[in-house]
């Protein structure tokens, strides 16, 4: 599996996972939105899990790792297409963008 770019998240296939489990409930306005693996900055969308079995862990240092159990897992986001997951161990990362002088997140 290779690397997954998610609008503003970057999802790479690892051997393991460690840290803490982590619940990914997350509440907004009224809203409470499950397995998120990030809120927009921009709107009140969320990268999530739509449909299959995983769960979250968070090291030390504050990394988001995913498992997926089942065979496959959708994440999905409201401005952006569907995308599946094979089973296995993922880390989930915040997209950066290079400029000369600094890096900053991307904006979604």
């Amino acid at each position: 599996m290779k690397k997954v770019r998610h609008g503003d998240v970057l999802i790479i296939p690892v051997d393991k996972v460690s840290g803490k489990i982590v619940n990914r409930t997350m509440n907004f306005e009224n809203r409470v939105v499950e397995n998120c693996l990030k809120q927009g900055e921009a709107v009140d969308h969320f990268h999530r899990v739509k449909c299959g079995d995983v769960t979250f862990r968070e090291d030390e240092k504050g990394t988001l790792y995913m498992s997926v159990e089942s065979d496959s897992a959708t994440i999905t986001h409201e401005e952006h297409g569907d995308v599946e997951l094979k089973k296995g161990n993922y880390g989930v990362y915040e997209q950066r963008e290079y400029h000369p002088d600094k890096e900053k997140a991307v904006y979604d």
